[in-house]
């Protein structure tokens, strides 16, 4: 069996074109790893940065709640101090009008 020159010559060109296609595959196979990991990389910083904001909003959310429940604590207190001066105030007003009569 003999092969002609232009055989040979459609071999070659045949041969040419898939070690480009494979070149161009291999190309494209680096890139997409790269842009992969390039893309992981981004997403673990942008996880990152969303747990310390978690972090802070919950640590600032304890301290609000916190100062709000000491605020809430001290006007209840407040409060019943308030009361308790209305009461002994009208018991001394009622003792006044009392003695008065």
């Amino acid at each position: 069996m003999e092969i002609t020159t232009k055989e040979l010559t459609s071999l070659t060109e045949s041969v040419s074109y898939l070690t480009l296609k494979l070149a161009r595959l291999s190309d494209d196979t680096n890139f997409t790893r790269l842009s992969t990991v390039q893309l992981w990389k981004q997403l673990e910083n942008a996880v990152a940065g969303l747990e310390i904001r978690i972090d802070v909003l919950e640590s600032t959310l304890s301290r609000k709640f916190a100062d709000s429940h000491q605020e809430i604590s001290e006007l209840e207190n407040a409060l019943i101090r308030h009361f308790a001066d209305n009461q002994q105030h009208i018991v001394d007003e009622v003792a006044s009008l009392k003695s008065q009569c």
